[in-house]
């Protein structure tokens, strides 16, 4: 563990491969560049000092590049010589023990070591015989022993659970170390205080107005964000963390502890007294302080499940979702570029890091443009509604209060809170962005954080990471204005490719798919193959190039106003990275679209647009052969044909021609790194194998070649979620379901047991909102729920995977209810308030079916059901079709509902309103002012449910009108269907009712 003060470009790990036992870094000083290699040198073999002699050999030009470099050795060696154990302990010295040690002088002796640890002093009390022995030291080079302030043990630092006691080396090296800038406290603020001096600062300010000039916009701008920050800096308290501070530590631990701590010490100094009492006494203390940190920590822990509320539970799902580490923070090791001349460099500074980090996220803009000369575009659509103050509100209050704010350290929240003192500011500051066609320089400036990308094998090289934008809170509010009206525009005037699922209302990951299969099996049907070329865009948002995004917007008839402020937006901006507490010095970046801003999303869409169109510009016929599916960066390269090597030959083709996929990529600046690309050959077919005679082996494609490089044929692909293989059997599929499903069910129960943990109600909700979401990710499209079919005994269906479902409910169910592990499946269950399993999936598949069958007619997966319910296929079924018959559904009879961003400038003709309690409801009745009254109720009365709704003009005592309806009885009926029955009959109310006036429902 290394100290996070120390600035990690002062040091770096060195790895040291084939053993675990050995660890090293180099400290870098202004003086020397210090070594220090931990060692565990097992007592059966010598394996470590073996790997110590290698290492020291292969490194000897990095850890002592020059005189004034050092080493330091520390750790258990595990062997005993007079050199440094007590000349009493001779019982130490036999032949085995003086082989192990003279292995250990002889390494020392060749790299000119020195024992930095004084003679005869012990480092262990063995647990059994009591005894004091010399199985650890500490080596140095001679140039640092002078340096050395103090080497020896202290036995007051000797945690409970070892016998070992720390050694202390302090050495006098200068060495400079980071501060952490104060973070402050949001969350304690009191907010009426700040709201109360941030009016007296906006006070000072100039009335908000329409602003006549750039340079005004500037000064007002950075008035109100100065007024803001003053604010903060007044009123906001500073956290005041504690390094060494736990959350399970408390008052009594502090008080054994410190009783341990002086026992230990006095154990320490009659060392040389085995009878002495303070051993028994400091053995007896370490074991109590050992077993009441346990307690505090299991207590802890049982407390915050016990006294958890609903917010607490997504805390808990965090600490069972996430990998168990050291709990030392995570850094950017050294990072390995490759140079021109091939040759590996490595990057051990923070400097050298960010330097190549930039590289790989911003990378600089081509030296030419590839926009067309004198390109004729459509006229662009009319400018939508300026912006108003309701927007602005709607906006800000959409924003996640506490998210990491951007370089001028306002967060959202604080806007949330004094958006009715600062709104009218905004508003003049947003609406003169787009009528002087400027934007404020400041929010041109934004901070970039470095975050490890999951699951890479190293960390090494800059491919792992990923760079997230923190821009300023009053430019987020405005870009996320400008892209829901962007977005509106492309959906309501139907500018994107309709094979674009990515980011756009009303389209899911599942669409993309049920797609795909739809394609397939449809070749398969007229007994053809279908090949997928799955499609990699290295660096895709960075990569963007600004000229050709303006292109592409104007060319999709994007509202001029919009196109001039997304020009504004990525004109001179400027980032800072910022990882490991270090940020770096100002980046400027002319190129590519910053991820973490909301317009970011559709601004990429409309960029790689072209790509999704490549296909049907290539085909010459109504019903192509090649198709593509884009979700945002995502995209595939469908072709179908008789036979695999046509396919392949057509893959070739629409990647390699003019105006193909590789065009694309040169005009948009997107390279596809091959190696990254896959390409999956979907058919049944197969052929004899001659090698295995009455044996069957599937068709061998041959290869695809991608500029001279060969694409992986695989069996299956991972693509949104979903791993699609060759044969649509699925597989592949459920058994990574099941296996993640599985590892996070195991943690699951943790959360509660027999003797305490989580509420029942908060585990199900848990259960509910995460575990059932993450087992049935895209379940409509490779599960079938198992049904009877007319001729046959079995169910048909994914039986299997039902079983495998039913076994992981039943671990959650047995963690909600806390039941005996004998409890039948059907008693768990109700019990614990889930449906059983099989209803479970099959409501997760209707309600996916339903979903389909309501999207308009521009979404081409809503033309699927209706395709499969007037002519069902009677071969290589698809899983919608599937779907159908199982629920005998009719999807023609199901409302059509038109997908779209709410338009802030519709207003409704209603209000809601909803008290807190039943005492404000009847006072709120009291007061209220309406014409007219409707009242609503649905209940359950002998066994009946029914409904009704009645009519009041003010200032009469009995109702205008009166409208019952009796549902049927409570067997088939709930009062909630009630409610909605006397809902339906209060809206009829008032669609027939002549004189209505103000109204009021309730």
């Amino acid at each position: 563990m290394v100290n996070a003060q120390l600035s990690s470009s002062s040091w770096m790990e060195l790895a040291i491969p084939g053993n675990n036992d050995l660890t090293a870094i180099q400290i870098s000083t202004p003086t020397c560049n210090l070594t220090i290699v931990n060692i565990y040198n097992d007592n059966r073999h010598m394996d470590s000092i073996s790997h110590l002699k290698r290492f020291l050999r292969r490194e000897r030009r990095r850890i002592l590049a020059t005189e004034d470099d050092q080493i330091i050795w520390a750790g258990d060696f595990n062997s005993h010589h007079p050199l440094w154990d007590r000349d009493e302990d001779h019982r130490l010295f036999t032949a085995e023990a003086t082989r192990r040690a003279d292995k250990i002088i002889a390494i020392a002796a060749d790299e000119n070591m020195q024992m930095a640890l004084p003679k005869g002093i012990p480092t262990i009390r063995h647990f059994v015989n009591k005894r004091y022995t010399r199985p650890d030291n500490v080596w140095c080079t001679e140039g640092l022993l002078e340096r050395i302030v103090r080497c020896d043990v202290d036995g007051f630092l000797q945690p409970p659970g070892t016998d070992h006691f720390p050694i202390v080396t302090i050495v006098d090296i200068p060495q400079s170390r980071t501060t952490a800038p104060p973070s402050l406290n949001f969350r304690m603020t009191d907010w009426k205080e700040f709201k109360t001096l941030l009016t007296t600062k906006i006070t000072e300010l100039p009335e908000p107005g329409i602003i006549q000039t750039k340079e005004e916009l500037q000064e007002t701008a950075t008035a109100l964000t100065t007024a803001i920050q003053l604010t903060i800096e007044a009123i906001v308290p500073i956290n005041k963390p504690c390094p060494n501070s736990k959350r399970w530590w408390n008052r009594e631990l502090s008080d054994i502890r410190k009783a341990m701590n002086k026992l230990s010490r006095t154990s320490y100094r009659y060392r040389a007294i085995p009878d002495h009492p303070s051993h028994t006494e400091h053995t007896e203390k370490a074991k109590e302080y050992g077993k009441a940190m346990d307690k505090a920590k299991i207590q802890h822990w049982r407390e915050f499940l016990e006294d958890a509320v609903t917010k607490d539970i997504w805390t808990a799902n965090r600490y069972i979702s996430t990998p168990a580490t050291d709990g030392g923070k995570s850094r950017i090791p050294t990072l390995k570029q490759k140079t021109e001349t091939g040759q590996t460099k490595e990057l051990t500074t923070n400097e050298d890091k960010a330097g190549a980090l930039a590289t790989a996220f911003f990378p600089p803009k081509p030296d030419i443009s590839t926009v067309p000369n004198n390109y004729e575009y459509p006229n662009p659509l009319p400018p939508p509604p300026t912006v108003t103050l309701s927007r602005i509100r709607d906006h800000i209050a959409r924003l996640s209060p506490y998210k990491a704010c951007g370089p001028d350290h306002i967060p959202n929240v604080v806007l949330q809170q004094s958006v009715e003192l600062i709104e009218e500011h905004l508003l003049q500051i947003y609406r003169a962005t787009f009528t002087l066609n400027a934007y404020v320089d400041s929010w041109r400036e934004f901070t970039t954080v470095v975050l490890r990308k999951p699951g890479k094998p190293s960390y090494e090289v800059t491919k792992a990471y990923r760079p997230i934008a923190l821009i300023c809170t009053m430019a987020k509010v405005l870009t996320s204005i400008v892209a829901d009206d962007i977005s509106r525009i492309a959906e309501r005037e139907q500018l994107l490719p309709t094979n674009h699922y990515g980011g756009r209302s009303g389209r899911m990951t599942t669409d993309a798919v049920h797609m795909l299969e739809d394609r397939i099996k449809t070749a398969w049907r007229n007994n053809k193959i279908v090949s997928v070329l799955y499609l990699d865009v290295e660096g895709a948002f960075p990569n963007a190039v600004t000229d050709r995004l303006l292109h592409n917007l104007k060319k999709r008839r994007i509202p001029r106003i919009y196109v001039d402020f997304v020009e504004n937006l990525l004109k001179d901006r400027r980032t800072k990275l910022r990882f490991d507490n270090f940020t770096s010095e100002q980046i400027l970046i002319s190129n590519g679209i910053g991820q973490g801003d909301p317009l970011s999303m559709i601004l990429y869409i409309i960029y790689n647009a072209d790509l999704l169109e490549i296909t049907r510009a290539l085909a010459n016929n109504t019903d192509p052969t090649e198709d593509a599916i884009g979700f945002v960066d995502d995209a595939m390269i469908i072709v179908t044909g008789k036979t695999l090597r046509d396919n392949v030959k057509t893959l070739t083709n629409i990647m390699e021609k003019p105006n193909g996929g590789f065009a694309w990529a040169k005009d948009h600046n997107s390279k596809f790194e091959i190696d990254k690309l896959a390409v999956v050959h979907h058919t049944r077919k197969t052929i004899k194998d001659p090698r295995r005679p009455g044996k069957m082996k599937r068709q061998k494609a041959p290869p695809l070649i991608l500029q001279g490089k060969v694409v992986k044929d695989v069996e299956s692909y991972k693509y949104l979620g979903i791993h699609v293989d060759r044969t649509l059997r699925w597989k592949t599929q459920l058994q990574k379901t099941i296996a993640k499903s599985t590892t996070w069910m195991l943690q699951f129960r943790r959360l509660s047991n027999s003797a305490g943990g989580l509420q029942a109600k908060l585990m199900r909700r848990l259960y509910i909102s995460v575990a059932i979401p993450k087992m049935t990710y895209g379940l409509d499209v490779w599960y079938t729920p198992p049904h009877h079919v007319e001729g046959r005994t079995r169910k048909t269906g994914s039986t299997g995977a039902l079983k495998e479902f039913t076994k992981l409910q039943r671990i959650a169910t047995l963690a909600i209810t806390g039941a005996l592990r004998t409890t039948p499946t059907e008693l768990l269950d109700p019990h614990a308030g889930v449906l059983p399993t099989d209803l479970m999936l099959r409501k997760t598949c209707h309600r996916a079916m339903v979903r389909l069958s309501t999207l308009p007619d521009e979404n081409p997966a809503a033309a699927l059901l209706s395709k499969y319910h007037n002519k069902k296929a009677k071969t290589h079924v698809t899983s919608l079709q599937l779907l159908l018959q199982t629920f005998n559904y009719d999807p023609t009879k199901t409302e059509q509902i038109q997908p779209r961003r709410n338009n802030q400038e519709d207003h409704p003709d209603y209000a809601t309103h909803i008290a807190n309690t039943p005492d404000a409801a009847i006072k709120d009745e009291k007061n209220d002012k309406a014409l007219t009254r409707i009242y609503t109720d649905g209940s359950s009365t002998d066994g009946m449910v029914g409904a009704s709704a009645v009519l009041y003009d003010a200032g009469r005592d009995r109702p205008r009108q009166t409208l019952r309806y009796q549902l049927g009885p409570d067997e088939e009926y709930s009062t909630d269907d009630a409610e909605a029955v006397g809902i339906t009959l209060g809206c009829w109310m008032m669609r027939n009712s002549r004189r209505l006036g103000k109204l009021t429902t309730s």
